[in-house]
């Protein structure tokens, strides 16, 4: 190590210790790269504390600088090395400074006082306070300056497809600041890691290359057009570029951010960063979002969460734990709420299949219904059996009264039966003459009603139903060659006494009686308010009809949160209903012709399985089995629906005491307003409730709640998390298409999951809230984050549905089976993605939805 005179700078060279508290992370990356063999332009470094030198030691740098290399002239950069900064947590990128063209003292001082006082910026403290680490200082890189021909960033990890073998280049003319800063369209380039093929090539604009100036800085150059067009990076660059690649990943280690340059076609590395926020490839712990899709799809609050959340963790989990003599995982919630949304556990979905044979596990639904990646369902398939667990399993449902299968459908008409008698009659009473006693006592009694819920759902929902219906679905495809479900599609639908069903023909006729009042129908369909249009059409019969319809489904919601108005709160919603309605033409078929369409299609379907099942010796006995297996597969088919209508009047009212609270804690001031209620936990609400008392800490924390629900509401995070770190899975996402601009490509194809068979072409019509649904007109095919059983009065009009979320037994795939309408259900970015979509082809047989992006094309057969 050389000590110029003063001993203010340090030559950086191999043998510098990486001293990052006394050098910083960029000067320690610097040495990495020197000890890995690599062309590193000259460099030295102001220490952390030193980086106020006279003019006296200035001169001395400078002097010692000239000195290095004679055949050059003095040009210089100078970049921060902060001791927070280039590590492995924190990269810093961007947040400080880095000043380039530097040629003579004066302009090494002023660049030195700049780079310095770049540590104390605001946007630089945030950044250290955000990253948590809020202490530190900041050294100096002073680095020989290169005249780059062509230069760029280097990324041996692709953060698109981080779990893919791509190396990632970014190359312009000039100085890579032009890149970094954004001021340069550069090319793209996508390598494959171990063949060196080039797999994906976007050519940048490359108006203008950064070069040095005439005096200190840079300055901007004008490319020929002719020379915009070329890729900057030759053939022979390139190479030597992914060779620099493998040389970062076996010198240095994986996933390096590296800035390099060629000068006279010699290729320098300048800087190096570990590349932060990636996904383990090996994680101890995998989150997935796919549970909560199913079932808890939209935006949970914090109260919502401690209500119907903590009501599935108790009873349909922890209690598992607890009956299989497993107390310590008893105390282990598999449920967490992750900015809003629902994750499940997936080390505590592995330990529970290890009552189950490896080779039945991703067939008993996980991995069917896709909670987890490939990876992951490799890991519960390889843990270890235990068949003294199995026996146990297998025999809990007959330590309940609620557990066997019969026995469950019987206990939940009890349990719907209960909700009818207690709950239902609360919803009409006026909440805002409960005393605290009272409100406590109709809260611990909605709390109980709760747990009962999930303890009968829990073999209905939990074991029988999603046993049935994999079994239902595995002999249809090893006795009736039902290779596509078809079948099994066909005979789930059409089924009797479906609630949704009910509903839609309890629309049905509010629009036919709309269509008897004139003034009802321009009233409806010119947006008039729901005050307005009433007072004027009171006498219309349409209004008695739609008061007996709030009167018997006003408690439904588009979700299960607590936060959501329920329809009786919000009548426009069912206006909006009517509005849909009467988009239709006269004579369009009614939802009882639907219905009978779809009952003969499971008649058909039934009959033709039992025939094929009845071939061979054993046909009878095949036919038999099938027959029960079938007809009890479409009772839990119903079962569903049944505890879903009735965990809304449970919601409802719970939704209700809790804003009856709210008012009386705003009046208090605890709260800004009523509805920020659903913003506290349960134990801050109870709390609260019984002795009213403004806190500065818990009005924080509320106002984080309500910026991070501001943040989060309409935005869904990552399907993953691989030791709390956001991805998308270890699936290497489809390699793009390699052209020379990215706009040659064809016109994009979606997928997802066939959930409803049939193909179908028409208007996309995305739709975010519930409230947005009266402007669906016939044909549309409507493009959602899900689907809630609130939405089906349109169905009947719909040419497809597409989903972001959810699998083939959500509630949009079995509404969409129900009345043959084509759906693609688990399509990522759906709305993003189709919202500026002319119109789309779906086939739910496939899954594959042809994106028109105007201009004819054959549909897919």
């Amino acid at each position: 190590m050389t000590e110029p005179h003063g001993a203010v700078a340090i030559r950086l060279t191999a043998e510098t210790p990486e001293d990052v508290e006394r050098f910083g992370g960029k000067a320690c990356g610097l040495i990495r790269l020197m000890r890995a063999g690599l062309e590193v332009p000259d460099a030295w470094c102001l220490p952390a504390g030193a980086t106020s030198p006279t003019e006296d030691e200035i001169e001395a740098i400078w002097s010692e600088i000239e000195s290095a290399d004679r055949r050059r002239e003095a040009l210089l950069a100078v970049r921060s090395s902060a001791t927070v900064e280039d590590l492995e947590g924190t990269s810093a990128a961007g947040v400080y400074l880095t000043i380039l063209g530097v040629k003579d003292p004066a302009g090494l001082s002023d660049a030195i006082k700049r780079c310095t006082e770049a540590f104390d910026t605001e946007h630089a403290r945030a950044y250290r306070d955000h990253s948590g680490q809020s202490t530190g200082e900041i050294a100096l890189v002073i680095q020989r300056q290169l005249s780059p021909q062509v230069s760029g960033v280097l990324l041996t990890v692709n953060p698109r497809r981080p779990f893919a073998l791509d190396f990632v280049i970014d190359a312009a003319y000039g100085l890579g600041e032009g890149i970094v800063s954004g001021r340069v369209d550069p090319d793209h380039l996508v390598v494959d890691s171990e063949s060196g093929e080039l797999i994906e090539t976007h050519i940048g604009k490359k108006a203008v290359e950064i070069v040095i100036g005439d005096s200190n800085g840079t300055a901007e150059k004008e490319v020929s057009p002719q020379r915009s067009k070329k890729r900057a990076l030759s053939d022979s660059q390139l190479r030597a570029v992914v060779e620099l690649a493998r040389k970062l990943e076996s010198e240095i280690g994986e996933a390096q951010d590296c800035e390099w340059a060629f000068e006279r076609n010699k290729l320098y590395t300048l800087q190096v960063r570990p590349i932060t926020g990636l996904p383990p490839k090996h994680p101890a712990e995998v989150w997935s979002r796919r549970f909560g899709d199913e079932y808890l799809s939209s935006w949970t609050s914090p109260l919502g969460h401690t209500f119907l959340t903590r009501w599935i963790s108790e009873w349909l989990f922890m209690d598992f734990s607890r009956r299989v003599g497993r107390q310590d995982m008893a105390k282990v919630d598999p449920l967490r709420r992750y900015h809003g949304y629902v994750y499940i556990s997936g080390s505590y979905i592995r330990w529970m299949l290890q009552a189950m044979p490896p080779s039945t596990r991703s067939a008993g639904g996980v991995g069917d219904q896709g909670w987890f990646t490939p990876l992951w369902n490799e890991q519960i398939k390889a843990a270890k059996f235990d068949p003294i667990r199995m026996v146990r399993m297998l025999t809990l449902p007959l330590t309940d009264p609620r557990g066997p299968m019969a026995r469950n459908v019987k206990a939940l008409e009890e349990h719907c039966s209960k909700i009818e008698q207690s709950i239902k009659p609360k919803l009409n009473q006026d909440y805002t003459a409960l005393t605290t006693d009272e409100w406590f006592e109709q809260i611990d009694e909605i709390d109980d009603f709760g747990g009962e819920h999930f303890r009968v759902i829990r073999w209905g929902m939990g074991q029988h139903s999603a046993m049935l219906h994999s079994l239902s679905q595995g002999l249809l495809r090893g006795w009736c060659g039902d290779k596509d479900a078809s079948l099994y599609r066909d005979i789930v639908s059409g089924l009797p006494g479906m609630r949704t069903a009910e509903i839609n023909r309890d629309v049905w006729r509010l629009g036919t009686l709309a269509r008897s009042s004139d003034e009802v129908v321009r009233g409806i369909l010119g947006g008039v308010a729901y005050d307005e249009l009433r007072s004027s059409t009171e006498e219309a019969p349409f209004w008695g009809e739609f008061d007996r319809f709030m009167s018997e489904h006003g408690h439904r919601s588009a979700s299960r949160e607590i936060a959501e108005e329920r329809w009786a709160e919000s009548p426009e919603i069912v206006i909006g209903f009517v509005r849909a309605q009467l988009h239709m033409p006269e004579g369009s078929p009614d939802p009882l012709e639907l219905e009978s369409k779809a009952e003969a299609r499971r008649v058909e379907a039934e009959s033709r399985a039992l025939k094929l099942a009845s071939k061979g010796i054993a046909g009878p006995i095949k036919r038999a089995l099938l027959s029960q297996i079938i007809e009890r597969t479409q009772t839990f088919t119903r079962y569903r629906e049944d505890q879903r209508y009735h965990l809304d009047y449970l919601l409802a009212h719970c939704r209700q005491l809790v804003l009856e609270m709210g008012r009386r804690l705003a009046r208090e001031a605890v709260i800004g307003k009523p509805e920020d209620v659903v913003f506290l936990e349960a134990d801050e609400l109870f709390d609260q409730a019984r002795s009213p008392h403004p806190e500065e800490s818990l009005t924080s924390a509320v106002s984080e709640r309500i910026e991070d629900w501001m943040v989060w509401k309409d935005r869904l995070p990552a399907t993953y998390l691989f030791d709390d770190v956001e991805t998308e899975g270890e699936i290497a996402e489809g390699r793009p298409i390699a052209s020379e601009q990215a706009g040659e490509a064809e016109e994009g194809i979606l997928t997802g999951l066939g959930a409803s068979r049939g193909e179908s072409r028409g208007r996309v019509r995305v739709i975010r809230r519930i409230d947005e649904l009266d402007a669906v007109e016939p044909g549309d095919i409507l493009v959602s984050e899900t689907i809630d059983p609130g939405w089906t009065s349109v169905f009947p009009m719909l040419g497809g549905v597409v989903t972001e979320t959810g699998g083939i037994l959500s509630h949009g795939a079995l509404l969409a089976r129900e009345y043959g309408i084509p759906a693609v259900m688990g399509v990522p970015d759906a709305m993003k993605l189709l919202g500026e979509t002319a119109e789309a082809c779906i086939n739910g047989t496939t899954g594959r939805i042809v994106v028109e992006l105007g201009g004819e094309r054959e549909s897919e057969r």
